[in-house]
C-alpha cells in the first residue's frame, strides 16, 4: 500500500486543463516523489520516480535498495488491506 505525500487527490484538478494536469503529473514523476509504503519493517518512507520513456517506475529505499518495476508489467493495483 503506498500513498503520495503532499497534495490531496480530493478536490485536485476541479476546473483545470486534463492536459495540463497530466503534463503535471508526469514532470513530478520523471523528477520523483516520496511514498510511505509498508515493508517488512512497517510504514517506511521511499523515493519513487518513472523514467523518461514514461515506461517503468523506479523505487529507491533509504538503505540504498532499489526495485524498477515495467509498467507493462502491472495487472492491478490494490489499495488498503492486502488482497486474500
Amino acid at each position: 500500500a503506498a500513498t503520495r505525500q503532499g497534495a490531496s487527490s480530493r478536490g485536485a484538478g476541479v476546473g483545470l486543463d486534463p492536459k495540463a494536469l497530466v503534463e503535471a503529473f508526469v514532470r513530478q514523476m520523471v523528477a520523483g516523489c516520496q511514498l510511505n509504503v509498508v515493508g517488512p519493517v512497517g510504514l517506511m518512507q521511499v523515493r519513487c520516480s518513472m523514467d523518461a520513456d514514461l515506461k517503468a517506475l523506479q523505487f529507491n529505499a533509504p538503505d540504498g535498495s532499489g526495485r524498477e518495476v515495467q509498467l507493462r508489467t502491472i495487472r492491478a493495483v490494490h489499495a488498503g488491506a492486502a488482497e486474500a
